[in-house]
């Protein structure tokens, strides 16, 4: 009796996934409130506000919200993301990964590098990847590769032994490992360039100095800021008109249990957030309905996805930008939009 009535919540479950979505009460989209919003306060002539957001596709979205929520023909805001605004305001000029990676391979053969460049490619990504992760942290780099150096040292250190080939190699990356950073940063600062990292530290450590009397600033939809963006943020709201709006809902934010809320929790105390206008109780009052269904390899849930979104759900021109893929490795994305029909 209980395996029967097990396989028939399961029957149930898969048939309210594909089922209608439930509505209740018409809530008003995000970006559409926040265009709302700005009508309201700034009217039609808007020239003189920036919005920064957290990506293009969110950028491409409040354009349309503006222009779904005006009666008249209006004076824009500038709508760009926080990124591609500090890349502006930087002195340095962004360079491309490629470059970039072969700028980091000429500084590796200065230090003594025996590598190859095409066995260097790999560890040499991973490089930039966390150069740029310590700048745009702001971590004191020097005493941070001093200490790293030191810890990993450790890792191959026996007393009373003499070191062994590979405790003498692992320590000599580690040390080259500092040297290439700060090598590579003076290489490109003398050709007026810089990789992501770079650009974001050189405007959170000279932010005193911009230029932006005039503007209105809003951050809208972010979830979580870094270091450098944190610092950056801080000073324009010091300067000038500037006010942060929030995605955010009652459930994680109110909970202090819920990690998910924990940014939201630190910007509400550390800059004045006001979240009553903006902050929702949807998941815990919002019907939805969820359905699990286990695939075996990833390829294999591409191909069940395409299916769902085809045969299913029935997406369309209509409701396609109602639907929402969420892929928990982007190593999945291409191949998932290598599946989808192509009429999606």
């Amino acid at each position: 009796m209980k395996r029967n009535q097990r396989k028939t919540d399961t029957q149930q479950a898969e048939f309210d996934f594909f089922a209608p979505p439930v509505q209740t009460g018409g809530e008003e989209k995000f970006l559409w409130q926040v265009a709302k919003y700005l009508l309201e306060k700034h009217g039609v002539n808007m020239s003189t506000i920036t919005v920064l957001m957290p990506n293009h596709r969110s950028c491409i979205y409040l354009r349309q919200a503006l222009i779904d929520s005006s009666v008249q023909t209006i004076w824009s805001p500038e709508i760009i993301t926080l990124q591609d605004w500090i890349f502006n305001q930087s002195k340095l000029s962004l360079i491309e990964p490629l470059e970039q990676l072969m700028e980091l391979f000429a500084v590796y053969k200065e230090k003594g590098g025996e590598q190859a460049l095409d066995e260097f490619i790999p560890t040499g990504q991973i490089m930039l990847a966390d150069f740029s992760e310590v700048d745009r942290e702001l971590v004191p780099a020097k005493s941070f590769f001093n200490y790293l150096e030191k810890l990993q040292s450790l890792k191959v250190y026996e007393p009373g032994a003499e070191p062994s080939e590979y405790s003498t190699q692992y320590r000599k990356f580690w040390s080259l490992f500092r040297e290439l950073y700060f090598g590579l940063r003076e290489r490109l600062i003398e050709r007026g360039k810089g990789y992501t990292g770079m650009l974001y530290r050189d405007i959170a450590e000279n932010v005193e100095n911009l230029q932006y009397e005039g503007s209105s600033f809003y951050l809208v939809g972010f979830s979580g800021l870094n270091k450098s963006e944190e610092t950056i943020v801080k000073t324009l709201q010091q300067k000038g008109p500037f006010e942060m709006i929030w995605d955010s809902d009652s459930y994680y934010v109110d909970d202090e249990v819920q990690e998910a809320g924990s940014f939201f929790r630190k910007y509400k105390q550390e800059l004045k957030v006001d979240s009553g206008r903006w902050q929702n109780n949807l998941l815990s009052t919002k019907q939805s309905n969820i359905n699990i269904i286990g695939v075996a390899k990833n390829i294999g849930q591409t191909k069940v996805l395409a299916d769902i979104l085809a045969n299913k759900l029935k997406v369309s021109e209509l409701d396609e930008k109602e639907t929402a893929v969420i892929v928990l490795d982007e190593k999945l994305l291409n191949p998932v939009l290598a599946a989808i029909p192509a009429h999606i």
